[in-house]
């Protein structure tokens, strides 16, 4: 759902911080399903090829939802720019793009 309300942001044109804060959020949800899935109680499928599926998909969605966060808070400082936060722009930018880049290498599970 909060995917949903992500995506809601973005068609309606929200300001980039407003869409900043959301995908961050997302991304939050996102790690704490992928910690979870580590519990013992799941233990069991772990071992099952749709488990190793879904457990790739929520940290593509992970990495995926922080790398927009720091791409919608660099936005967010283009936007003010009489701020003068190019530099925290750029550095925003750059962490996005190469979270992009790195976005399909496995993340280590929680233990």
């Amino acid at each position: 759902a909060q995917e949903c309300f992500y995506e809601r942001t973005v068609f309606s044109k929200y300001k980039a911080k407003v869409i900043a804060m959301m995908a961050a959020q997302t991304a939050d949800y996102y790690e704490l399903l992928f910690k979870n899935m580590s519990l013992p109680v799941l233990a069991n499928l772990k071992s099952s090829k749709k488990t190793k599926d879904w457990s790739f998909h929520v940290q593509y969605k992970y990495k995926y939802f922080r790398a927009m966060a720091h791409y919608h808070l660099g936005q967010h400082c283009n936007q003010a720019q009489e701020t003068g936060k190019y530099g925290e722009e750029v550095a925003r930018h750059a962490i996005a793009y190469l979270s992009l880049i790195h976005i399909s290498e496995p993340t280590r599970q929680a233990e």
